[in-house]
């Protein structure tokens, strides 16, 4: 064929190592480089490229995959400080995380000479951004304390990855470092949450060591910070390792305290606190430290042995007026069932895991023979259940992704026994407490199948590449998909159903270049949002998908979310009263009729409405096989770009959310960006509107005015 050279591009005919000819056009680094794309794009085209280049294919191989992790490296910084000015803050840390990954890769490649001077500078600039957004209120600086506490926090962390390069600093990098330390860690100790103190704490550490000497303010304010984060410590949800790290750096506090009665109470609470600690630790040593301590965990139980442990209690505690309270738990180590006066648990944990509904019939079965003579109290399983959980998750425990399954079965099966016609029980409420809709809230539901599409990046991401490989090559092949996507709502824990299901039902679609890139993306960004949110949890039993995801937030830095249930109907209606609410849906129009129409403000008979102005947004129409853009993430800009346009026109106060795959991410920008309160809870808030769906057909029926309400399916 004829080969025509085009500034650096080269369309030529490559015989590759299986001996089968390929057509192409083979650009350069150079040329790839100079192409006319926008940052993200480019980000996506050198991801792509350092995708396709396998490893150990010779030195030539090698070079060139360390010119793109270079040049992939330098993109993302670039990409960082872009994301700061914009004041999308944990999407910059995932820019310079990804960077220093690169950084590592290319140390492995040539670690006589890295060559990586362009990292330190790149760091710097995006410590820059921050540091002018909090003092000196440029780009677009925080909106809230709790935001700019946070924002102090990822300058420290920044600070630490700079130091840790261990290269010359500029002169001013000592001044800029001491002012976000001192101020951040003021900043994080005056929030309510444990995890936001405890940086504080840390933060300030480090600024006392860096200091010729200490300030007389610096030992109340942590003496009065630490007594009350240390009480807390052996509840605390943050993975065992951070909160020992943690006692580490308060070993010296003592000698910042002057009285000698306070420097004993200090000394006190760090001691019972590393006592603590170093028992949970105990249960996951090694098998001969465990037996040494009495810990070893026991065989499962059998259903039969159970049935006889039951009897026993009920011979041992004879029936009485007062009630019994039933839970179920999960506490590795422990006993079959914990029990004492006025309580009997049922541990999960000591069960055989293939014969779950057993063990509760056994369990249950001897209780509904007492007969009428006790009264008992159910209380929730997820409530009783994750009061246990957070002390495995305190002391590094993992549930395994067949266990988070089990966890959902049993619910289902504890949750039959309970109901009238067996026990009969009095069924106790979760009692989350109900979300707070105020100015700047941040109220998260996500879908089932959202859950189970964190659940597989959580658990399963070895087995995402091939999944993903393996919907591209059906991807012109509907019945498949759907098929896949069919067993998806049985929460088996498969891959590949799930970002089937995803993918029709939700719209994530993955970029043809860099399909996994997507998938993290989307991931992280959620994962990052529900941590800072306030989850809503349904009162039905929680799912498999659901408690592999509270895990993954338990296991994070920030520790679990707030956790809550349905706020009150008015105080929905009062969060929008008189306020400018954007809705982004893709039943926008049928929502705006409603509002225009007035409809919207007398749906029922017992509740006012108050007015609000209302301005819609369409999501991009991403399900199967709608391809709108390149990947999830450009739709997911493209949708972004339509909230500004909307936001320059005139600035909105309440965002609502209905728009699938894309509302978590969504979320994050809006709240980073507009300081406005935000609600994600699904189709569920087209109610709220008057659209009736069969998904909130049985919200408020009978209060509700026919004729305001328009019926879609």
């Amino acid at each position: 064929m004829q080969e025509r050279a085009m500034k650096g591009v080269e369309a030529v005919r490559h015989r590759p190592a299986d001996g089968r000819p390929r057509l192409g056009v083979w650009l350069s680094l150079e040329g790839l480089l100079e192409l006319p794309l926008s940052p993200a794009g480019q980000l996506q085209l050198l991801g792509g490229v350092l995708e396709g280049l396998s490893n150990g294919d010779g030195p030539d191989r090698d070079a060139c995959r360390a010119a793109v992790l270079d040049a992939l490296g330098e993109a993302e910084l670039l990409q960082a400080s872009r994301s700061l000015e914009a004041g999308d803050w944990w999407q910059g840390r995932l820019h310079w995380r990804a960077a220093l990954e690169h950084k590592q890769s290319l140390e492995a490649l040539r670690p006589a000479e890295p060559g990586l001077d362009w990292l330190q500078e790149g760091l710097i600039q995006a410590l820059a951004r921050l540091d002018q957004a909090l003092t000196h209120h440029r780009w677009r600086p925080p909106v809230s304390p709790l935001e700019r506490a946070r924002v102090h926090g990822l300058a420290a962390e920044l600070l630490l990855q700079i130091r840790g390069l261990d290269q010359p600093l500029p002169s001013w990098f000592a001044v800029v470092e001491e002012g976000l330390l001192r101020r951040g860690g003021l900043a994080l100790l005056e929030q309510s949450g444990a995890a936001c103190r405890r940086e504080g704490i840390t933060l300030l550490l480090r600024w006392a060591s860096l200091q010729p000497s200490l300030p007389a303010w610096l030992s109340a304010r942590l003496e009065q910070a630490v007594l009350s984060l240390l009480a807390d410590l052996p509840q605390s949800s943050q993975p065992i390792a951070d909160l020992q790290t943690l006692l580490e750096a308060l070993k010296d506090l003592p000698e910042l305290v002057d009285d000698a009665s306070r420097c004993a109470v200090v000394l006190e609470a760090l001691a019972l606190a590393q006592g603590c600690l170093q028992l949970a630790a105990a249960a996951h040593q090694p098998l001969e430290v465990r037996e040494s301590l009495g810990l070893q965990p026991m065989a499962p139980v059998e259903p039969e042995r159970i049935r006889v442990l039951v009897q026993e209690w009920l011979e041992d505690y004879p029936a009485t007026e007062a009630p019994v309270s039933l839970e179920l738990v999960w506490i590795p180590g422990a006993r079959a069932l914990p029990h004492g006066r006025g309580q009997l648990a049922l541990n999960l944990a000591a069960a055989p895991p293939d014969r779950v509904d057993a063990v509760i019939e056994a369990f249950a079965a001897p209780l509904v023979q007492a007969g009428e003579r006790r009264r008992w109290l159910q209380r929730h399983s997820s409530a009783s259940l994750l009061s246990s959980l957070r002390q495995l998750w305190a002391a590094a425990g993992v549930l395994s992704a067949g266990e988070c399954r089990l966890l959902a079965r049993a619910q289902e099966c504890w949750q039959h026994w309970g109901e009238a016609g067996q026990l009969a029980a009095t069924q106790l409420p979760a009692a989350w407490p109900p979300a707070r809709l105020e100015p700047g809230c941040r109220l998260l539901q996500p879908s089932a199948l959202q859950l189970a599409g964190l659940r597989c990046w959580l658990q399963q991401r070895a087995q995402l590449p091939e999944a993903l490989a393996e919907i591209r090559r059906h991807h012109h092949d509907p019945v498949f998909l759907q098929q896949c996507a069919a067993r998806a709502a049985e929460d088996r824990g498969d891959a590949l159903d799930t970002l089937c299901a995803l993918h029709l039902q939700e719209g994530l679609y993955a970029a043809s270049a860099a399909p996994l890139a997507s998938v993290q993306r989307w991931a992280e960004t959620s994962l990052i949002v529900l941590a800072q949110s306030q989850l809503l949890l349904d009162p039905a039993p929680l799912s498999g998908s659901c408690w592999a995801v509270l895990q993954g937030l338990a296991q994070a830095p920030n520790g679990l979310p707030e956790l809550v249930g349905w706020p009150d109907d008015a105080s929905f209606y009062g969060l929008l009263a008189g306020q400018e609410v954007v809705l982004v849906s893709p039943l926008a129009a049928q929502v705006e009729e409603q509002h225009r129409s007035g409809r919207a403000f007398e749906l029922f008979v017992d509740l006012a409405i108050a007015p609000y102005g209302l301005r819609t947004l369409e999501p991009p129409a991403s399900l199967y096989p709608a391809r709108p853009h390149q990947g999830f993430e450009a739709s997911l800009a493209a949708c972004l770009d339509g909230l500004e346009s909307l936001a320059r026109e005139r600035p909105f106060t309440v965002c609502l959310l209905a728009a699938g795959i894309y509302d978590l991410p969504f979320a994050q920008t809006v709240g980073e960006r507009y300081g406005a309160s935000c609600l994600a809870i699904g189709p569920a808030i087209h109610a709220r509107f008057g659209i009736d769906q069969a998904c909130s057909r049985h919200w408020r029926p009978a209060q509700r005015r026919a004729d305001r309400w328009r019926r879609i399916c």
